[in-house]
C-alpha cells in the first residue's frame, strides 16, 4: 500500500496468462486497481489481450461509500470471442460463436446496474435447439444492449445447411442477466 505523507492508497495488479475458459483461449487478462485513502472509491482498469488484440477493457470505479455500492464502467469488446456467452443460451441457444465489437456503459447500484450498449455482430452464428437449426447471423449486425434487455436489429439469418434466408429481429428480456 503506497504511502503519501502520512496517507495510505491501496494499489492491486492482477496478471493471468492464457486464460481459458471451458477450453476456450480468450488471451492474456490484467487488472489494475487503485483505492483512496479511506477505502471507499476504487478505480478500476482491467483489459483482456488475444492475439494482440484489446478484446476487452472496462475502465472506472466503484463507489462503496455507502451501503448501495455503486458502479461506473465504460467497457469496450474488440473482436471479442462470443463462445463466452454459450452459458447464457443454456439448453435453447447453442453453439453460440463470432466476434463482438462495440461499447457499453454501465451505472448505478453494484447488485443492479443500468447497461447502455451498443455492440456489432461478426462472422456469427447459434443454433437453436428446439428448431434444429443452425443459423449464420448477417455481419455487422446491431444489438443493442439495455439494462434488462438484449435486442437484435433487423438482420438477415441464413440456414446453415440449406442456404435460405430469413429476416430476424427479437429481443430476450431478464432481471440482471438471469430469471429470461
Amino acid at each position: 500500500m503506497p504511502e503519501k505523507g502520512k496517507r495510505y492508497y491501496p494499489n492491486s495488479g492482477l496478471t493471468i496468462d492464457s486464460v481459458i475458459i471451458n477450453d476456450i483461449p480468450f488471451g492474456d487478462l490484467s487488472l489494475a486497481v487503485s483505492g483512496n485513502e479511506d477505502l471507499t472509491r476504487y478505480d478500476i482498469n482491467s483489459t483482456l489481450i488475444n492475439e494482440k488484440v484489446k478484446s476487452f477493457e472496462a475502465i472506472g470505479s466503484i463507489d462503496v461509500s455507502t451501503n448501495r455500492s455503486r458502479i461506473d464502467l465504460d467497457v469496450a469488446l474488440n473482436e471479442f470471442n462470443m463462445q463466452a456467452f454459450s452459458p447464457f443460451g443454456a439448453d435453447v441457444i447453442t453453439d453460440i460463436r463470432g466476434q463482438i465489437s462495440g461499447t457499453a456503459k454501465v451505472t448505478g447500484e453494484y447488485d443492479s446496474p443500468d447497461i447502455q450498449g451498443r455492440f456489432s455482430l461478426i462472422n456469427s452464428g447459434l443454433r437453436v435447439v428446439e428448431l434444429n437449426t443452425d443459423f449464420e447471423i448477417e455481419n455487422n449486425t446491431q444489438l443493442l444492449v439495455t439494462e434488462n434487455k438484449l435486442e437484435i436489429q433487423n438482420a438477415t439469418i441464413t440456414d446453415s445447411e440449406f442456404n435460405t434466408e430469413g429476416n430476424f429481429y427479437g429481443n430476450a428480456t431478464h432481471k440482471n442477466f438471469s430469471d429470461w
